[in-house]
Order: structure tokens, then C-alpha cells, then sequence
């Protein structure tokens, strides 16, 4: 025996409950260990010796440590004839020594997180339990018996097939499935109810599809459920109490199928079979797999069932047929979930239950397919996906589809769609061309974009359809994800209710966000380096990023979705900002509550529109409840788009300590106001700047000549346009000048 070995029997002997330790070393340097467990009885039960459930006041469990120990766990029995009308017992032979099962999980990643002893205290605990029938507490549903099944499934929920069970009876189900030819795995899938087998074309829809590869058998299989009988208008008896499943054979099978009900159906389907089979030529290695319903006392845990469904599988070698003498062997199975909606929110850890937002995925590009794979995983739907472009070859380095997908020549929203349909939800809609040649009134467009549940997921990046969208007449809102600042940096904004402030208000108020963090000011690269050349012409070009690094985001935004569809859409905009580390694995967020932008009235320039946006609009709220009988003001700053003649006024600079406040007239100090607008502008790069100034009135009111004669004097003078904005109790008017081109 190994030291390690040696350290673990040391332990055993010194753990409280254990009284006395025999030692059988066997070959190749393992060991049988016979370990005396005292049991925890009450004192009449220790006083007879036992529990009345037949546990023993001394237990002797056997401990079977392999020669590679700790590598392998060792194995814990017991007694042979241990009651095995208990839960938590494995598997085993009639006759052989009961294996219990102690932990909750892989024994052996217990035993190498805890330690020998944690395995050595589960066994003593299991006992005490045992012994007082509290090994399962069903207080929530009936705790399914533990069967060894290894990888053997069948995906299927019972549930929703058998409404009205046709008790007494059978019901059979052909799956899609695959098996080892050793017979150490099965996965059974996608159950279609099929007539009785005594259909003339049975075996031959049945058999045609088989096949197999060097490791193992592909095609349809029969899935029998062989239900209890029951007593006219009442249901089957109730089975309450556990019992350790030794059933190694299909004659043993037959006979524990007698003891829950379920005999006369298991007896009539293997008639119909053997008279099906004795009229056919086939031959053929062949799987069959056996359900039985066995009701309990209350609803399994997980379902809304009171059946517990205990499955076996069976290889068969046609024509033998089938008897219930037979004794060849059979397997336990298990019932497992197939992907749906509810599975893969419960698995991502989300409420069942959501808001069922209707998302519409405007991009499917690297950013956009990894948050629709995200919304996929974690049983969200996606209504409907646009994208006009082909998936091509240098796409698969950051984006959810895969190489074969180049070769297919399909579009990106179409395979995406596809996938995202195998996700136990209904495929989604797909356009293959651009989005802002769509109709949103359009008949086939118009329901996703309609309601306060519907939401466009906008990942293209691109201003043109940013400008589209914020135009755009529907009442869907729009969530905008982008990373920005060559990856170093994103954000996610989230249109607020009535789509104000809007995508484009609140892609400004993000500038903000990423100025304070220092992200818009010139980093020193040249627009060479964002560009990775991957064909020839002017077009094949993208800008390098990793996959990690998109996905970063992606994963952000996809966060961002599930919360939402579990507690529904936010008020208020939301504007949040990320920023990489220098480490290319940190990422940090903020996160701002926008609220509604406010549109000015424009006087002079009336082709210009001005929006002041919730953080400026706030400071100047404030600083006039300030100074409420004296007019006041300041500096404005933001971004001037020359194409659309937008001005976004993003915040505001305080007057300096010099400024003249009065009730007939505002005059802004020059003290330290350039050093304010460079310090500002420094920051803000070439996406910021000065636009203007703003004051206040203390009435509602237009422009006044004074105020006409400064915007004069700002002609020509500030980027784009310049402005005078004037807050008056009711709202804000605005005079706008022409700027300087650049």
C-alpha cells in the first residue's frame, strides 16, 4: 500500500463513528477495508439492536481502496441483505452487496476538495439517516430514485404526451437515437407517437433507418411506456416507499413490472411484438427502450407528475423475440429534459416565467451573433434578424458562426437564424438585405416593431443606420451596442419609454461617459492601424480585434437583455460605458439613467434642431433654481452633426467667478472660461467641444436684440454652428449660427 493509502485508513480508524478496522491488503497494492460504523439510534432502537426500518445499531461497511488511490475513489458497500427499501442506493445485483450513495456529486471531486475524511463523515451520516427514514425529505415533491445510468438518456418530458394515461395500456414512441456498440451509452431524442406495432409497415419504417460507424448504431428506436392498471374512475396504486433498483435482466424487469401494475401492458406489447416479428425477414442488432409509471405519493420534484418514469434500455438481435424469461441484459436509462425556453433559463439561472420581448437583431455581425447566441442559450427569442451580408472567411475569427459556414454561402442572418431555431424556440424570421430599406409599416414588418415588448438590438456600428433608426416611425425601442476606441472601450444604450431620449441622444450622452474616462481624446494611433487589409479593393477592409475581446462586450450586452426580459424595460434611457484594462481581461462598467431629451425652439437658423440632453438640461435646471430672480447662465458643450443640422448639447461648464448676474441681463466673466474650454475640449477630442453659451429669463420669452446681436457676434466662429440657448420657465428657445466648416 502507498503511503497516501495508509493516510487514508489512519483517518478511517481515527473518525468518531467508527469503532473498528479490519485490514485486507489485495494485489497490486490496494486494500479491502472492513470498517464497523456505529450507528446514531434512538435508545429503545439501540436498545433492540436496530432500527425498525432493519439498520443495524453496528454497521460493517466494506471499503475498497484501489492500488491507484487517491487517483480513484474507493468504493463504499454494505451488507448484503441491507434493506433496500431506502432511497440513495445504487444499482446492483440481487444478492450483491448494497452500494449507498453518500455524496451529492462526483465522489471522487468530493474526496479531492474535502478530503478522505469528508467521504468517511457522508458514509457515517448516511447511516444515521437511514436509519430514520431521512435519507430523502420530500417536504417539495417526491426526490426521484438513484439509479447508475451512466450516459444513457432519453430527451423527453413524459408530461406533456400523456394528458389522459392510457392506463393498463401501452403507448409506443419511435426516437432519433445513437448507442455505443459496448453498450456504455445511449441518447435517445425528438419521440414521435407511432401506431400499434401491428402495422404491416412497423418494421420496415422502423429498420430502414439504422446505421452504424466503427463505435456505434445510429437510427429510430421504439420507446415503449407500459402504464399501471387502475380501477375504473380512480388511479393506479401508490408505491411510497423506496426501493434499490437490482433489476440486471429483462426477466427481472417483467418481474418488478408485475409488482408496480404495469405487467398486463408490458405482457400485451411483447405479444403484439413477437407477432409482428415472426412475419418479417429482418435481421438486425436493434435497441428497445422500456418506461414504467410508477406513482407516488406526491408530485416528483421538477415536474407536475405524481409518475415517476423508471426506464431500461434492451439490446435485441432480430428475429430473436422478445420473452419475459429472457435473460439478457438490461440497463437503466434516464429521462432528461430536451432543450427548451424554460430548461435553458432554469440552467442560466433566469426566472421561467419572462416578459417575452420581441427582439429584433439589426447586425448579425460579430458583436451582434455572439448577444443573439447569448439571448439563444438562455431560452430568450429572437423575433426577427437583418443582415444583407454573406459569411466570409476572415469573419470566422470573431464571430458565433463556423468555418463550414463559409462554404454554404449563406447569409449571415440566415444561418444565424438557423441556429438560434435549434434552441427549442421558434426559428426566427430573417432579412438578407438592408435594414433601412425596410418598410416598418409594411404588413410582414410591422408586428416587430409594434408594442411596448418589441426591442431592435443594433449592433452594425454604423452611424448611417444609427441616424435611420433615430427617424425611424415605429414603437419598438432601440438598444445600441458598440465597441469603440479600437476595443479598449464600448457601450450599450437603451432607448427610454416613447423612444426619448433616443438612440442617437443617448450615443452623445455615452461620449460624455467616455470623455470623463479619458477614451475620446487622441491616444496617438493613426487610422492606418485600426485597418487590417483582407482582400483586394477598397472595400476588404475591417479593423483587427480579437474574438475574447468582442465577446467581452458581447457578453454585456447580453446580460443586459436577460435582465430585462425577466423584469422588462427600464423607465428612463440608460446609457453604460465600458472600458478595457491594460491587462485585456478586466473590463469595467457605468451605467447612467437618462432622462428625456428636451427640443428647443429654434428662432434664427430654423433649419437646426437643438437638443438639450438630460445631464445639461439638469445643471441648468439646477443652476437657475440658484439664482431665481436674477438671470444666470454658462458655457455649453456637445457635438454638431452638418449632416442632419442637429446640434446635442451633452452638458455644461459654470459660469466663471466674474459673470454678471442680474435681473435684466446675464454677462459671462472671462476669468479662466478659455482654460475651461480647452481643459473640456482636451478631453473631448474631435467628437466634443464649445458650441455656445446659454443664459436664463425669468419669463418666457424669444431672443432678445442683445441676445440676437451675441449670436451675431458668434457667426462663423465655433465648429459646424454656434448657439445661444435661453431657459425660460416653460421650455428653451435657441439662435443658431453657422459655423466654420472644420
Amino acid at each position: 500500500m502507498n503511503a497516501l493509502l495508509q493516510g487514508a485508513i489512519q483517518l478511517l480508524e481515527a473518525h468518531p463513528a467508527v469503532e473498528s478496522v479490519k485490514v485486507e491488503e489485495t494485489s497490486g497494492g490496494g486494500a479491502n477495508v472492513y470498517a464497523t460504523f456505529l450507528v446514531d439510534l434512538p435508545s429503545r432502537w439501540a436498545a433492540a439492536g436496530a432500527s425498525p426500518n432493519g439498520v443495524r445499531a453496528r454497521e460493517e461497511v466494506l471499503v475498497e481502496f484501489p492500488s491507484d488511490f487517491p487517483d480513484i475513489a474507493p468504493r463504499f458497500t454494505l451488507r448484503e441483505d441491507f434493506p433496500d427499501a431506502l432511497p440513495h442506493i445504487y444499482l446492483h445485483k440481487r444478492g450483491g452487496r448494497v452500494p449507498p450513495c453518500i455524496t451529492f456529486g462526483d465522489k471522487l471531486d468530493v474526496m479531492h476538495s474535502d478530503g478522505f475524511f469528508r467521504l468517511v463523515d457522508q458514509m457515517s451520516d448516511w447511516l444515521n439517516k437511514a436509519a430514520v427514514d431521512e435519507l430523502a425529505i420530500n417536504e417539495k415533491g417526491w426526490e426521484p430514485s438513484r439509479r447508475e445510468v451512466g450516459f444513457n438518456f432519453v430527451e423527453m418530458d413524459p408530461a406533456e404526451h400523456f394528458v389522459k394515461p392510457p392506463f393498463g395500456g401501452w403507448r409506443l414512441f419511435i426516437c432519433m437515437t445513437c448507442w455505443s456498440k459496448d453498450g456504455r451509452w445511449s441518447i435517445a431524442r425528438d419521440p414521435q407517437l407511432k401506431s400499434p406495432v401491428g402495422d404491416p409497415g412497423f418494421m420496415h419504417e422502423w429498420l430502414k433507418t439504422l446505421g452504424m460507424n466503427e463505435r456505434a448504431f445510429c437510427g429510430r428506436v421504439p420507446l415503449v411506456f407500459c402504464w399501471p392498471q387502475s380501477v375504473p374512475g380512480e388511479q393506479p396504486a401508490v408505491h411510497e416507499r423506496y426501493k434499490a433498483d437490482t433489476v440486471t435482466t429483462f426477466a427481472e424487469l417483467a418481474e418488478q413490472a408485475a409488482e408496480w401494475g404495469c405487467r398486463v401492458a408490458l405482457d400485451d406489447f411483447v405479444s403484439n411484438f413477437n407477432r409482428v416479428l415472426a412475419t418479417s425477414k429482418y435481421k438486425a442488432d436493434v435497441l428497445l427502450y422500456f418506461a414504467f409509471p410508477v406513482r407516488r405519493p406526491t408530485n416528483i420534484i421538477g415536474t407536475q407528475s405524481q409518475f415517476e418514469m423508471v426506464a431500461y434500455k434492451m439490446q435485441l438481435s432480430l428475429p430473436t423475440k422478445l420473452s419475459v424469461d429472457d435473460t439478457a441484459a438490461v440497463g437503466a436509462v434516464a429521462f432528461s429534459s430536451p432543450i427548451s425556453s424554460k430548461l435553458l433559463r432554469r440552467t442560466s439561472a433566469l426566472q421561467e416565467q419572462s416578459k417575452e420581448l420581441k427582439l429584433t437583431f439589426a447586425g448579425c455581425g460579430s458583436l451582434g451573433s455572439k448577444v443573439a447566441m447569448h439571448v439563444a442559450r438562455a431560452g430568450g427569442r429572437a423575433a426577427l434578424l437583418i443582415d444583407e451580408k454573406l459569411v466570409v472567411a476572415h469573419n470566422v475569427a470573431r464571430h458565433a458562426l463556423l468555418p463550414d459556414d463559409v462554404s454554404n454561402l449563406q447569409g449571415k442572418a440566415e444561418r444565424l437564424a438557423q441556429i438560434m431555431g435549434s434552441f427549442g424556440s421558434k426559428r426566427p424570421k430573417f432579412v438578407a438585405s438592408d435594414v433601412r430599406g425596410l418598410d416598418f409599416n409594411e404588413a410582414k414588418y410591422r408586428d416587430f416593431f409594434r408594442g411596448e415588448q418589441s426591442v431592435v438590438v443594433h449592433t452594425t456600428g454604423s452611424p448611417a443606420v444609427r441616424d435611420f433608426f433615430a427617424r425611424a416611425k415605429f414603437e419598438a425601442r432601440v438598444v445600441e451596442g458598440a465597441l469603440v476606441h479600437h476595443g479598449k472601450a464600448a457601450f450599450i444604450t437603451v432607448e427610454g419609454q416613447g423612444r426619448n431620449p433616443s438612440t442617437i441622444d443617448l450615443l452623445h450622452h455615452s461620449y460624455e461617459q467616455l470623455r470623463l474616462l479619458g477614451l475620446l481624446r487622441d491616444a496617438g494611433v493613426t487610422a492606418a492601424a485600426n485597418i487590417l487589409e483582407i482582400g483586394i479593393g477598397c472595400h476588404s477592409v475591417t479593423i483587427a480585434m480579437s474574438d475574447a475581446r468582442v465577446s467581452l462586450v458581447a457578453a454585456g450586452i447580453g446580460q443586459r437583455l436577460h435582465q430585462y426580459d425577466e423584469v422588462g424595460l427600464p423607465e428612463t434611457g440608460i446609457s453604460s460605458v465600458a472600458s478595457v484594462g491594460d491587462d485585456g481581461m478586466s473590463i469595467a462598467w457605468s451605467h447612467d439613467e437618462v432622462g428625456a431629451t428636451h427640443v428647443a425652439e429654434v428662432f434664427d437658423g430654423k433649419t437646426w434642431t437643438v437638443r438639450v440632453l438630460d445631464r445639461a438640461h439638469k445643471k441648468i435646471v439646477a443652476d437657475v433654481a440658484e439664482h431665481p430672480a436674477v438671470e444666470t447662465g454658462g458655457i455649453i458643450v456637445g457635438n454638431v452633426s452638418a449632416l442632419t443640422r442637429e446640434i446635442f448639447i451633452t452638458d455644461v461648464l459654470p459660469a466663471s467667478p466674474d459673470s454678471t448676474r442680474a435681473p435684466e441681463r446675464f454677462v459671462l466673466g472671462v476669468e479662466g472660461t478659455m482654460d475651461a474650454i480647452r481643459d473640456y475640449e482636451a478631453l473631448g477630442g474631435h467628437t466634443l467641444w464649445c458650441l455656445g453659451t446659454w443664459h436664463s429669463h425669468l419669463a418666457v420669452s424669444g431672443p432678445s436684440q442683445i441676445d440676437r446681436d451675441t449670436a451675431q457676434s458668434l457667426d462663423g466662429q465655433i465648429r459646424h454652428a454656434a448657439v445661444l440657448l435661453i431657459r425660460h420657465p416653460e421650455g428653451y428657445a435657441a439662435l443658431v449660427r453657422d459655423g466654420s466648416p472644420a
